[in-house]
């Protein structure tokens, strides 16, 4: 589908007009300050495959560790929240 890129070329055209002019501007968003909640989900509804779970469980590592070192802003779930989002047992 070509949907995407077509659509990133109407945003293209759209700002190309303003910013050739010089009158296009930005502003920090400060207050509030905008957050986001990254969460990997499996379905209920039926098994989930080992490639998925490696998958959702490399996602999980990898955010953890860029929180850790500040290059991503933000925390991490406790060890029973991030857990049941693995599909883990926090007490195994």
């Amino acid at each position: 589908m070509r949907l995407i890129p077509a659509l990133a070329a109407l945003m293209l055209c759209l700002l190309c007009a303003p910013a050739m002019a010089q009158t296009l501007t930005a502003a920090p968003l400060t207050d509030p300050s905008p957050t986001r909640e990254l969460v990997v989900a499996y379905p209920a509804d039926r098994p989930v495959s080992r490639a998925a779970r490696l998958v959702g469980e490399t996602v999980i590592g990898i955010a953890a560790d860029l929180a850790a070192r500040g290059v991503w802003m933000g925390q991490v779930l406790d060890a029973s929240r991030a857990a049941h989002a693995s599909g883990r047992d926090a007490r195994a």
